[in-house]
């Protein structure tokens, strides 16, 4: 059962209350939240929820080293892998990437069958062997079950480590582990946050 939750907090009546959107397999339930004790139950189903998720914290962890060590000039966070790319699968063109762009050069990513894929004029990391309905929805869910695979992260973990925030009021800006990352953010800041997950979130 897969639960995952958006969190608002618009002005009801004067009041300030959370709404909910909860879905449970394919159906969406909206909550207006507004006790305390509706706020804890909903915190502990997200406990319950990453306490079932074996998350590889040691790979994690390797990542944001990695992305540190990148030559200046060669990480850009706000696309899978800059436009310049022409496939080459150690990024030797010379091309930007954000960390799972970077990732998909690793050997130890690779050997699980991480990959960039080029769908139309848009490239995108997922696992060897998906499939497409030719969709944007469809590369992005690719990515979210690579990520999984790779990393043991669920859908709002890896938009909070790896995607970033809103470059338009249409645009998520935070999610229920907090507020997404700037599209001009630096590898280190990248690589911190990585790092605080582990800290606040897994251990």
């Amino acid at each position: 059962m897969l639960i995952s939750v958006e969190r608002h907090l618009p002005k009801v009546c004067g009041k300030r209350v959370k709404i909910f959107k909860i879905k449970i397999g394919k159906h969406i339930v909206q909550q207006h939240v507004i006790t305390e004790l509706a706020i804890q139950t909903v915190i502990d189903i997200l406990r319950q929820r990453r306490d079932q998720m074996t998350i590889h914290t040691d790979r994690l962890l390797r990542l944001a080293d990695f992305i540190e060590t990148l030559p200046e000039g060669r990480f850009k966070f706000s696309y899978w892998v800059g436009a310049t790319w022409q496939g080459a699968e150690d990024l030797s063109c010379g091309t930007t990437a954000c960390a799972i762009g970077w990732a998909t050069t690793m050997p130890e990513f690779r050997e699980l069958g991480l990959r960039l894929f080029r769908n139309r004029d848009f490239a995108y990391p997922a696992l060897i062997g998906h499939s497409l309905d030719g969709s944007n929805v469809e590369e992005w869910r690719a990515t979210v079950e690579a990520l999984h695979f790779i990393f043991g992260i669920d859908e709002d973990a890896a938009e909070y480590l790896f995607v970033p925030g809103a470059i338009d009021e249409e645009d998520r800006t935070d999610n229920e582990y907090g507020t997404l990352l700037s599209r001009f953010s630096s590898a280190s800041i990248v690589a911190n946050r990585i790092r605080r997950f582990v800290r606040d979130y897994v251990i």
